[in-house]
């Protein structure tokens, strides 16, 4: 990399650029080339902080910030890239992690006094509200098509109280409301319904009048999406730019029955990017921090120059991605020297790596996945997304991957799959047991048998049903529960009882099922043991436990003690069945596992992860003792009320 130099001294530059930045009410965020943050506002910190739960630091690389989250990392530097290659662009995304908003991103590019791209800045606005609002009048609009144009008077309330300009227009362009913003900013009497393309004559800058009208005529021919930036005229005749906006409403086949939009003042955010620009254009970095901040990035990254393929740099995270150094390679064709393999099983030749092709032919490759087998013998899968690297003319002086370790997540999505074709199975057995039952019990009515409708044949059939919409219920609860523990939201309702007399209650009424299979449980209760918890949730962890000793306890008797030692209420519950080997002691814990096939019992593979997390927010513990080809003991432990 060319070393950089300055124009203006960088304590200085930095002052005025953070007087301009903390002026402005768009979030704003500038990088270099390498993805760390050259600066930001307090506004884009603050909004980071809210969305992702990080503080953020000038020199920190995007991609060790958002390094936690690879698909969202994967996604945003795919945008930064398009800035860093010299487009200026618009687009709107969602974003975030601790909450998602709606944000619109304006990418600008930072160039030098020589005109070489030395990074890209963005000004941020978040309309996620401003979506919901034009949704919402959408459906309105739709929903009251036939009234002339007419919304819901709540709605209205919503577009008068929105910053933007709100319109809404028949299907033939022609407008039929706007919101009070309009008036205000043309300086129009509210009753001055006009015509919009005789009104937009006066309203537009004169240059921008035609390609205006040029490109609404064309939306409202299409029936697609408009969006146009133009500058308007204000009450005091000057011109402001503005974004507009327009989403067609259309009924169920297809047609276009109105159109909703708005006009969004973007003026400052014009003459901002302007402004930042020249002063963006005046700082540089040199190339030793580019190697420090590289080199400790969390992702392996290699660097090839353009257009031999020549490696020129790997940083430290290499060796633990791939399980070995950086193998020298002079030209593309060397790249065949690498072992990774193709979805199909077709190693990759040199040429076929995202490296070669960025290099090669300008592809930007997004989390394209490569199997490969380390040195040490363990398969792993990597994620490798490539960009080029163009010069201020264009031109592809090198290519950049990052190379990602996605085993494990590869491993959650199979486990995920099989959790899905589980439940499929689960939820169908009960579900096609009531429905035979049911036809069966019609069909022997319809003949005429009266002895369908006798308690001797009516009692045991209310059974079956009562037992197969249990069985439904607890597969509902179980997946209820894992979205509420996924999004955080299971909760306890905390109060004072007796865990050993709750265990006794639920073993006793536990025990016809045991008695179904065969077996037997055994309870031995010492003494009270009172805590503080939700009695309903741990009554839960009980009859999974209980549930799952009946299940792979093969008829044996089980024995349940409840009890209170140092300070804790403790529960054993103990089988006597093929056992757990130890190193499968933390993987039942997981979610959707399972240690036999879904034939030999039913299940969702959830009870024990949803048992662990309802323990552990108690402040507790759980955990297996077991001899394989014998028995299992699991243990599970509260603190006793402070």
């Amino acid at each position: 990399m060319k070393p950089t130099s300055y124009s203006i001294q960088a304590q200085t530059a930095a002052t005025v650029l953070r007087a301009v930045l903390e002026t402005t009410q768009n979030l704003f965020v500038a990088v270099d080339r390498d993805y760390r943050l050259l600066a930001f506002n307090r506004l884009f910190q603050s909004e980071f902080q809210k969305v992702y739960g990080k503080d953020i630091s000038v020199g920190e690389s995007l991609k060790e910030i958002l390094g936690h989250l690879p698909q969202e990392q994967l996604l945003i530097m795919g945008l930064w890239a398009r800035g860093i290659a010299g487009e200026e662009f618009t687009i709107t995304q969602e974003l975030g992690d601790k909450v998602r908003r709606l944000y619109e991103l304006r990418f600008y590019p930072i160039r030098g006094e020589d005109e070489e791209i030395l990074g890209t800045f963005q000004l941020i606005q978040d309309v996620t509200q401003n979506r919901l609002v034009i949704q919402e009048l959408g459906d309105a609009d739709a929903n009251f098509s036939g009234l002339f144009g007419a919304i819901p008077s709540e709605l209205r309330i919503f577009a008068e109280a929105m910053p933007q300009m709100a319109f809404v227009a028949d299907s033939q362009g022609n407008t039929t409301y706007f919101n009070q913003r309009h008036y205000d900013y043309f300086g129009l009497e509210k009753d001055d319904n006009r015509d919009w393309k005789h009104q937009a004559t006066n309203m537009l800058h004169p240059d921008d009048l035609a390609p205006t009208i040029d490109r609404w005529t064309q939306a409202v021919r299409s029936g697609q999406p408009y969006e146009m930036e133009y500058r308007l005229r204000r009450y005091d005749g000057s011109f402001r730019w503005h974004l507009a906006r327009a989403l067609p409403v259309k009924t169920t086949d297809g047609i276009v029955v109105r159109w909703v939009g708005t006009n969004t003042d973007i003026d400052e955010q014009k003459k901002v990017a302007q402004q930042l620009d020249e002063l963006l254009r005046e700082v540089e970095f040199e190339k030793n921090r580019f190697e420090a901040v590289m080199k400790n990035m969390p992702a392996a990254v290699i660097i090839g120059e353009a257009p031999s393929g020549k490696l020129v740099f790997s940083n430290n995270k290499l060796a633990q991605v791939w399980g070995h150094e950086l193998i020298p390679s002079e030209k593309i064709t060397d790249y065949g020297d690498w072992v990774g393999f193709h979805p199909d099983g077709r190693r990759y030749l040199g040429h076929e790596w995202p490296l070669a092709r960025s290099i090669a032919h300008g592809e930007v490759i997004n989390d394209e996945h490569v199997d490969i087998m380390r040195p040490n013998g363990t398969p792993a899968v990597l994620s490798l997304s490539s960009t080029p690297i163009y010069n201020h003319k264009g031109e592809i002086v090198a290519g950049v991957v990052i190379c990602q370790d996605v085993t494990e997540l590869k491993k959650a999505i199979r486990s995920r799959d099989e959790f899905l074709s589980i439940c499929s199975h689960e939820l169908k057995t009960p579900l096609t047991s009531l429905k035979l039952a049911s036809q069966l019990a019609s069909r022997n009515i319809q003949r005429g048998d009266l002895d369908a409708l006798s308690p001797q044949r009516i009692i045991p059939l209310l059974r079956q049903y009562d037992e197969q919409v249990n069985r439904l219920t607890r597969l509902v609860e179980d997946m209820v529960d894992i979205s509420r523990i996924s999004s955080g939201r299971l909760s306890l309702e905390r109060k004072k009882f007796d865990f050993s007399q709750l265990a006794k209650e639920v073993g006793e009424r536990m025990t016809a099922l045991f008695e179904d299979r065969g077996s037997k449980l055994d309870i031995e209760i010492t003494g009270p043991a009172i805590c503080y918890g939700d009695p309903f949730r741990i009554e839960q962890v009980i009859t999974n436990l209980l549930t799952n000793a009946a299940k792979y306890g093969e008829g044996k008797p089980v024995i349940m003690k409840a009890t209170q030692e140092n300070g804790t209420a403790l529960i054993s519950i103990k089988d006597q069945g093929k056992g757990i080997a130890p190193e499968n002691y933390e993987r039942i814990f997981n979610r959707y596992e399972r240690l036999v096939s879904a034939s030999e019992v039913s299940g969702l593979g959830l009870g024990l992860f949803i048992t662990k997390q309802i323990i552990e927010l108690h402040h507790g513990r759980i955990w297996p003792e077991s001899l394989p080809g014998q028995e299992t003991t699991f243990y599970v432990s509260i603190p006793l009320e402070q």
